[in-house]
């Protein structure tokens, strides 16, 4: 999109990107999003609102999308699911049902934003044709997230201390956040399984489409 003549030029509620986009993250579309943003981005966020040891989003996502067993599509969703975090603030997940964003139509919950964004990127960084997330695959990435975030409780933070709702969450058993990456490591390593996962779900996709095709002339 041609941000010299776009209409949002209007609205300044814009915030620039690491390329040197203007980014509106309430008003985004899929032309705004650029997987580099993303990755430099959350290379340098940390997680838990910065009370543990750094621990990059980015590097959380690679371990998350590392450990779901599942289809090159459902793996790069699970890279993504925090992509949001590059546009928005993260808020902590005990506060986030009480966040509240003002818009022209009125309040709407933080959540609401958060995923009409989520949208936003799974149309842009997702190749064409993949299917809309299903029960299964939304599942399996919420089960590897919350395993995740109860071996980075253990590792990552000097204190422990019982949290609501992880108590029957099991860590990984044999996983360590250590080795800590630096940003600009996790940042490559970040898109570098991007651009493997979207080839193969490309091949993945382009595979079911021409089995679909000789089913149907059959």
């Amino acid at each position: 999109m041609n941000q010299l003549t776009d209409p949002r030029d209007n609205d300044p509620s814009w915030i620039q990107t690491f390329t040197g986009r203007k980014f509106w993250s309430f008003d985004a579309k899929a032309s705004d999003i650029d997987i580099r943003d993303i990755a430099h981005a959350l290379s340098t966020k940390t997680r838990y609102t910065g009370h543990s040891y750094f621990y990059s989003v980015a590097q959380h996502s690679i371990s998350v999308s590392n450990r779901i067993n599942d289809s090159a599509v459902t793996r790069l969703n699970a890279l993504l699911h925090d992509a949001t975090e590059a546009y928005l603030p993260d808020i902590a997940r005990p506060h986030k049902g009480r966040v509240f964003i003002e818009t022209p139509d009125g309040f709407v919950p933080f959540s609401h934003v958060e995923n009409e964004l989520a949208a936003v990127i799974y149309f842009a960084l997702m190749p064409q044709g993949s299917p809309k997330p299903s029960d299964h695959q939304d599942e399996s990435i919420t089960e590897a997230d919350m395993r995740a975030l109860a071996t980075e409780r253990l590792q990552l933070f000097p204190t422990f201390l019982p949290w609501p709702g992880t108590d029957h969450v099991n860590p990984w058993p044999s996983y360590s956040v250590f080795p800590i990456m630096e940003p600009h490591e996790a940042e490559q390593q970040f898109l570098s399984l991007y651009n493997q996962l979207l080839k193969e779900a490309m091949h993945q996709i382009a595979c079911h489409q021409l089995l679909s095709t000789g089913n149907s002339s059959t």
